[in-house]
């Protein structure tokens, strides 16, 4: 500081210098890179006081760099700042009168985060394990927070983790993953963010089978099939021991003919089965990048020569039951295809009403007997395309002549069955 003696303060009687900055440099944070202001107004004076600025102690030399200079009078604008340029920096105001010095201004100057390494795209098999990496740098060092935008941005949490160097992990990936995950890195003085997008790549897997089948001569039939997979898979049809590829969509091949439905499904279709169809294997094969599987089916001929009548296994018994009462009348038959049951009376067909009941399983139930009505030979016909058999039992209504007895009828089955009739083809 200049000290002036009582005659040099008499020569300069209009000469003044003020002790307080109407405006004081402020501690400041800024990103490497961008220019910094440290704002100084100094102290008014007479004449008005020139300003320069310290850094650590040391008078800042402006001529010798371009990007230092005092603007608007007396802050001070470092453009490009580096980390170089840390310190403490002190604004100086002098005229004739004196010198006066702010108070210290600390300069940081930080580091924006970057991206070292960051995460990619990635495409890889269901059930797998895969990493996605956030390596970052930045002064200070950036916090990284991960993201994801597909699924209202939920993470499986019990799948995911963060590893210590920031990656991402997930295991036991599922297609429920694909979408984008973003690496989010920011500090005091910026932010940035790199993304990678997830592909899930499953193989093939039958949804529905085709189905093997015996039809008749001269039909039609087809066969279903059905895959899912990641990338959804091509399907297509091929014939055992023959080359032949039959994609759907495409004109009808030797009686076979391919279409695909908006579900996915494909379905085959044969029009006037052949004897030389016969034992035909079809194949409905599915197909994508990560693997090809194939399902089977054969075709039969369905034919009656070959399959025997249906078989009554259990058929009405003689019985002798009073007037008023219920009677059942059991016929059970089994055959492929399934037979159908019917009942005749004296060889008149019995059709249900008010008192008579044919029950899915095809018994016959008749209520409140009548000896007139209901009284005679009772034969249940089993039938199919196969042919037909028959049983018979003799229902006898009677009326009791000791009102102590309310039925003499047998058991429902007798310990040896009637033989049943021969079957009708």
């Amino acid at each position: 500081m200049i000290m002036l003696s009582s005659e040099d303060r008499i020569n300069l009687p209009n000469k003044v210098l003020r002790d307080e900055f109407r405006l004081e440099p402020q501690n400041t944070r800024i990103a490497q890179g961008d220019t910094a202001l440290l704002e100084c107004a100094a102290p008014r004076g007479i004449p008005e006081p020139t300003v320069s600025w310290k850094k650590g102690g040391q008078k800042l030399d402006l001529d010798s760099t371009k990007r230092m200079r005092i603007v608007d009078g007396g802050n001070l604008a470092i453009q490009d700042a580096r980390q170089s340029d840390e310190g403490q920096y002190q604004c100086i105001a002098k005229n004739p009168v004196g010198v006066r010095e702010s108070v210290l201004a600390t300069l940081k100057v930080h580091v924006k985060p970057f991206i070292i390494r960051g995460p990619h795209d990635q495409t890889v098999l269901e059930g797998s394990s895969v990493t996605f990496p956030c390596r970052v740098g930045g002064d200070p060092m950036p916090d990284v927070l991960w993201l994801r935008t597909a699924s209202g941005g939920n993470m499986p949490l019990d799948r995911v983790s963060v590893l210590e160097d920031r990656s991402l992990r997930l295991e036991r990936v599922t297609i429920a993953d694909e979408g984008e995950y973003s690496c989010e890195a920011d500090n005091v003085v910026g932010a940035i963010s790199a993304m990678g997008t997830l592909t899930v790549f499953a193989p093939p897997k039958f949804i529905q089978r085709p189905i093997s089948k015996s039809i008749e001569l001269g039909a039609d039939t087809s066969f279903e099939c059905r895959a899912s997979g990641n990338p959804r898979p091509t399907l297509f049809w091929t014939i055992k021991n023959n080359r032949t590829i039959i994609f759907p969509g495409a004109p009808p091949l030797d009686r076979f003919q391919s279409i695909n439905t908006e579900e996915g499904h494909s379905i085959l279709t044969l029009t006037n089965f052949q004897r030389t169809d016969r034992d035909l294997i079809v194949v409905c094969n599915a197909m994508n990048e990560v693997a090809t599987i194939t399902a089977r089916a054969q075709l039969t001929l369905d034919s009656q020569e070959d399959r025997p009548p249906p078989i009554i296994i259990a058929g009405p018994v003689n019985q002798t039951l009073p007037v008023k009462s219920l009677a059942t009348l059991q016929c059970k038959a089994i055959g492929l295809p399934n037979p159908t049951i019917s009942w005749y009376r004296d060889g008149i067909p019995v059709h249900p009403n008010a008192k008579v009941n044919i029950t899915a399983a095809g018994d016959l139930i008749i209520s409140d007997l009548d000896r007139k009505e209901d009284q005679g030979l009772y034969t249940c016909v089993a039938s199919s395309r196969t042919g037909k058999s028959t049983w018979s039992g003799y229902l006898r209504i009677e009326v009791p002549t000791n009102p102590n007895i309310n039925s003499i009828a047998p058991p429902n089955r007798p310990s040896v069955p009637m033989r049943p009739a021969n079957p009708l083809y």
